[in-house]
């Protein structure tokens, strides 16, 4: 008896896990060779012959209740080899265009972290001008202090023989 518990519902595969599991595919194709020819349908055998030259109807095989219009179904299993390549391709021309749109969003990532580089750059500037001004404004501002000391030096001093003067 089987287990009744429903399987979980299978994810969408991301782009980056469709184009690993194409990779992994044709690599497989590489080990193993090209996948073999898939078994006729199960109402085609022993109407068809599988093998060439053509599909042959064989006499005397076709049971009863069989239309021979039913066979005009399988003259378009040819279209099948091309309609899955064509499958194939617009998976892989899907697939080209993510990637290529990932890389235009690489592209646009590049140019802004460019853009941003180039203000970090320019704010470096202004710091280092800014941290040169404040430190000439120290100098500057060192240099009134200094000044003023020594005025206030004087200043004591000539008050000092002022009152030397004035006390005699």
């Amino acid at each position: 008896m089987t287990d009744p518990t429903p399987m979980p519902p299978r994810r969408p595969l991301s782009t980056e896990d469709m184009i690993r599991k194409t990779v992994e595919d044709a690599a497989a194709w590489d080990r193993a060779g090209p996948p073999q020819k898939p078994a006729l349908p199960r109402e085609a055998r022993g109407v068809i012959d599988p093998h060439p030259p053509g599909n042959i109807v064989r006499g005397g095989t076709i049971g009863t209740g069989f239309d021979h219009k039913d066979l005009g179904a399988f003259d378009h299993l040819e279209d099948l080899g091309r309609m899955s390549a064509e499958a194939v391709m617009k998976q892989c021309e899907a697939t080209v265009a993510s990637v290529e749109e990932m890389g235009k969003t690489v592209q646009n990532l590049v140019k802004r972290l460019g853009e941003s580089l180039i203000e970090c750059d320019t704010d470096l500037k202004h710091v280092a001008e800014a941290t040169h001004a404040i430190r000439e404004k120290a100098k500057h501002t060192e240099a009134v202090i200094d000044h003023v000391n020594d005025l206030s030096k004087s200043i004591r001093a000539a008050c000092a023989d002022f009152q030397k003067k004035v006390a005699l």
